[in-house]
């Protein structure tokens, strides 16, 4: 009974979704540092492949200062911060226009699920900031 209280309305739904999004997109981000221990050589060969044929490649530090800054725009939409929400659809738009550049792209089928589970909760959470009655509660940033 205590769970559903968790989700007696649209905004507690709203906060549980981004927590659960940060949560998981922490696991995703330093799954490769635990890969080692979970599968096999002939896996982390494949994995090793990732990004072959890209055409933008990124330095490294591109990838920390980008999940730092999504992390903190999660942090900002539970105080729903306008930016933040703006920020968090500009990240969407971002992570989906730079795939096809990227090159291959090679994950483990728990990093697979990830991944997938992280883009339906980006959706739910640009779905309900935008076109919910969680949207009326977005203050105005200065």
């Amino acid at each position: 009974m205590a769970a559903l209280c968790i989700f007696s309305s649209m905004n507690s739904v709203f906060r549980v979704l981004i927590v659960l999004s940060a949560g998981l997109y922490l696991i995703w981000y330093f799954m490769p540092y635990y890969s080692e221990q979970l599968y096999s050589e002939d896996i982390i060969d494949v994995i090793s492949w990732n990004g072959i044929g890209a055409i933008l490649e990124l330095p490294s530090w591109f990838h920390i200062v980008i999940g730092i800054a999504y992390l903190l725009t999660l942090f900002e939409l539970l105080m729903y911060s306008n930016v933040a929400r703006l920020l968090f659809l500009v990240f969407a738009i971002f992570f989906l226009s730079i795939a096809p550049f990227i090159g291959v792209s090679a994950l483990t089928p728990i990093e697979s699920m990830l991944a997938s589970a992280m883009s339906i909760l980006q959706g739910a959470i640009l779905t309900m900031a935008y076109l919910t009655s969680v949207g009326a509660e977005f203050r105005p940033d200065a």
